[in-house]
């Protein structure tokens, strides 16, 4: 692992320290960023200045960055937009553009953005503390909540009671609003939390994507898939132990779901990347991850995965939707040392279920309808 990977790492496991550099971390990687954001607000600008008389979906909070899991939930967002309102024109503004440039954003969307709009925010682990993408939503919603408002799958959870209260009184302006939950904890607490606001439980819609695609090629080894962030609940230490470990039953690689030579983000690019990546999933015989759109990646890919523990509930109440549906290829494992003996006993299986395309018939496909008697 790299040193910045580590620092990153040791700044999550010590709150005092990360508060203190914090502010001029965040100044620095403003200022770093600002060319960047320019350009997308000038792509932004030049977009919204094309609107004529036609049907428009705003889709705020567009990834931008190279975290595939969050550019395969646009690329999934997209498909089912072009799947359900092929006759919609889709305007993508990502949080970036609307938090540095806020008064010209909304200047300009009070000119375009039309009660009869449809508006979606991207999915995610983004309705928490702090988020840009939840600064957005308070942005946005505050202004138009007389649109019709689809909130992509989310996983759920305020540290701070008022910002969760400041969320629950903008939601409440919304006259047509659904808000799709990611997990059971997660639709529990907006259930407690957000009250009189229209709730479903929704899979995460890159789940869509499972059963689109059948794999034959040979496989070996297995793949360790593991995150770099504030979510990472074992340390470098303890993975490069049981990486150890499955060395003793097969060959291994270490992956992530980021992709650094991403640089021109696009809908093309993305569909390219994600793809791609989900591609060299299959040539593996098992991975091991910790990142829930690893998980996703390797059921879309028919490759059985373990789930390692995280810091929070995102990963391990989100492969429970694949109890009863993917048991032969889903399995969750909350003790690290346990892994090793499990992915022996995987390996050394044979397997060959079916993987049948179920979230996207059970779920996506029907999600218009209900969005629709909002």
């Amino acid at each position: 692992m790299d040193l910045k990977n580590k620092i990153t790492f040791f700044l999550n496991k010590n709150k005092n320290i990360k508060k203190i550099i914090k502010i001029p971390v965040i100044y620095f990687r403003s200022v770093k960023s600002y060319p960047k954001v320019k350009k997308m607000f000038a792509r932004v600008c030049s977009d919204i200045n094309t609107i004529e008389k036609e049907n428009i979906i705003w889709y705020f909070c567009a990834p931008e960055h190279n975290n595939l899991g969050d550019l395969a939930q646009r690329m999934c967002i997209e498909n089912w937009c072009k799947e359900n309102y092929s006759n919609f024109r889709v305007i993508e503004i990502p949080s970036a553009v609307v938090n540095r440039f806020n008064k010209k954003m909304l200047d300009l969307m009070k000119k375009y953005l039309k009660e009869e709009h449809v508006i979606i925010f991207q999915s995610g682990y983004t309705m928490t503390d702090g988020h840009p993408d939840d600064k957005v939503r308070l942005t946005i919603l505050n202004e138009f909540y007389k649109n019709r408002v689809l909130i992509f799958p989310q996983t759920i959870l305020y540290e701070n009671n008022n910002n969760m209260l400041s969320m629950y009184e903008t939601l409440k302006k919304c006259e047509r609003l659904l808000l799709l939950t990611r997990d059971q904890l997660s639709y529990d607490y907006a259930s407690q939390n957000f009250k009189g606001i229209n709730i479903e439980l929704f899979p995460d819609i890159v789940t869509t994507l499972i059963g689109k695609k059948v794999y034959s090629q040979e496989r070996n080894g297995i793949a360790l898939c593991v995150r770099n962030d504030g979510e990472k609940y074992y340390s470098y230490g303890e993975i490069s132990a049981l990486e150890n470990d499955l060395r003793k039953i097969s060959s291994v690689n270490v992956t992530d779901t980021n992709d650094r030579e991403l640089i021109d983000i696009n809908s093309n690019s993305i569909q390219t990347a994600v793809w791609k990546k989900i591609d060299t999933f299959a040539n593996y015989k098992l991975m091991i991850t910790d990142r829930y759109h690893g998980t996703i990646f390797s059921l879309i890919s028919n490759t059985p995965v373990i789930v390692m523990k995280t810091k929070d509930h995102k990963v391990s109440t989100g492969v429970k939707w694949f109890k009863n549906i993917y048991d032969d290829y889903a399995f969750y494992c909350d003790d690290i040392k346990n892994i090793s003996n499990l992915a022996s006993n995987i390996i050394s299986s044979q397997n060959n279920t079916e993987i049948k395309p179920y979230f996207k018939r059970e779920y996506y496909d029907k999600l218009k309808s209900i969005f629709e008697k909002i």
